[in-house]
């Protein structure tokens, strides 16, 4: 039950992002005796003032969490919110004395980076304990429930769980068999997970994605790294989960060669160094670049999970090839390239267009049907494929031509075009009018005619023959 606005959780603010490794430490370490029970008191005040305030439902959520544990184990993404609301209201005669300034004893703190008394502690400080240990408990819980589930259900788990030459006898004598629990629990996913995850709890806002993290597996969760900063919404996180850890990998692989691209395709265009283009090996000895497509791979990864989970099942599928196949379709495509990305048909057509046709059509080349590039492949003047496109795009509307490139009867007449073309004359689309040797695109336009009049007519649409086509009939 969300609580009302008047007591909602702030903005992802990050409380601790320079704060030395060993104050992060000493933060995770369970506070005093005397820290966590006035910690458990501005707990219970404040499940008063909710239900004083008219807070029914929140209330119902915390009556079998009468523990601030409780809820760190049950229900972690409350937290913020109370935390929160906890602060907000730290000048009514409820909460006031678990403010004092430790500077100044006649006041209370007004920001949570002051010193409170008479732990010395700020709310900063509270918060980020909060957080690491509600992170921690509810993973721990997760992982026991997974090992008592699987301790119940033993079959499959291994010998080293349940071999043994005891459990052998017991076997044989029909009696129940021993279960080793820590090798049961070596076998669990997330073994680990919380330790990965540590140095990444840094925001008040992640208190609510907890049950997310949870999901994850500690390889999974390794491969995300750093990115954790940008995966700030549970659709990105559940989409993380969905993934292997290599399937992970090779979205991070693809985020990056999307950044490159885009970075690096920007860079030439700027007019840099005289307006010369740099090659691929000269962009990538760029520091301030390679900077630039850190950041950059990291936003596009984390929108990737949030926006595009269709592209998954391809990456899932494919691994490392999915980035070399981003490599190809970025240039091209730019932000389409995801929906391109979760076609497969389309992605198949885009590589293995012919370099000359795809330039020509650009985003239309994810409709070149393969069987049409293999013919375009077998001219021996491949630029004819090329022109023929043109041509038609003379003649046809848009939608035609898309249609001419794909639709199985217009398929057919391209296989036949090779035969047509090849061995029969010499072919270049700019040659002189004077040259009789070699054909120009004028001249190709009246020897294709009647292969446009076929495809014409296996699209069922309306052509005239035109004098050139009758005599070569």
């Amino acid at each position: 039950m969300p609580l009302p606005e008047r007591w909602a959780c702030g903005s992802g603010e990050k409380f601790m992002a320079d704060k030395p490794a060993q104050q992060k430490a000493e933060q995770e370490r369970r506070g005093s005796p005397v820290f966590r029970q006035r910690a458990q008191e501005a707990y219970d005040a404040l499940r008063t003032m909710i239900a004083d305030h008219g807070g029914s439902d929140i209330a119902d959520d915390l009556a079998d969490k009468p523990m601030v544990e409780d809820v760190m184990r049950k229900k972690p993404e409350m937290i913020g919110a109370l935390l929160e609301s906890i602060w907000k209201l730290r000048n009514n005669p409820e909460l006031e004395p678990f403010f004092g300034s430790a500077n100044d004893e006649e006041n209370l703190v007004s920001n949570k980076d002051e010193p409170i008394r008479p732990c010395g502690r700020t709310y900063t400080d509270t918060i980020q304990s909060h957080l690491f240990g509600a992170a921690r408990l509810f993973i721990m819980n997760r992982e026991n429930d997974w090992v008592k589930a699987r301790v119940a259900k033993p079959e499959g788990l291994g010998k080293d769980a349940i071999g043994g030459f005891g459990n052998f006898l017991r076997r044989m004598v029909g009696m129940k068999i021993k279960v080793n629990i820590d090798a049961v629990r070596a076998l669990y996913p997330g073994r680990g997970l919380y330790q990965t995850l540590k140095p990444y709890l840094m925001h008040i806002d992640q208190f609510k994605y907890i049950p997310d993290y949870a999901d994850l597996s500690t390889k999974g969760a390794i491969v995300i790294g750093d990115i954790f900063e940008n995966l700030r919404s549970s659709a990105a996180l559940k989409a993380a989960c969905r993934l292997s850890p290599d399937g992970l990998t090779s979205a991070r692989g693809c985020a990056q060669a999307f950044a490159e691209s885009e970075i690096f395709t920007a860079a030439n265009a700027s007019g840099q160094d005289g307006g010369r283009k740099r090659n691929i090996n000269e962009l990538r000895r760029d520091k301030e670049l390679i900077a630039k497509i850190k950041i950059r791979a990291a936003v596009v990864f984390a929108d990737f999970l949030n926006n595009h989970i269709e592209c998954i099942g391809f990456v899932e599928r494919h691994k490392a090839g999915a980035e070399t196949v981003v490599r190809s379709l970025a240039p091209l495509f730019n932000d389409e390239t995801w929906t391109v990305l979760a076609e497969e048909g389309a992605v198949e057509n885009v590589i293995n267009c012919p370099p000359n046709v795809a330039l020509e059509l650009g985003r239309d080349a994810r409709y070149v049907d393969v069987e049409v590039s293999k013919a375009i492949t077998q001219m021996n003047y491949p630029d004819i494929g090329r022109d023929l496109i043109k041509m038609l795009g003379e003649e046809l509307s848009e939608d035609d031509v898309k249609r001419a490139i794909q639709d199985e009867a217009a398929v057919k007449i391209w296989s036949t075009v090779p035969g047509v073309v090849n061995n029969h004359f010499k072919y270049q689309h700019d040659a002189k009018t004077t040259d009789k040797e070699i054909k120009n695109y004028k001249d190709l336009k009246q020897e294709l005619a009647p292969v446009i009049n076929q495809m014409k007519e296996a699209l069922g649409l309306e052509f005239e023959k035109s004098e050139d086509v009758a005599s070569t009939g």
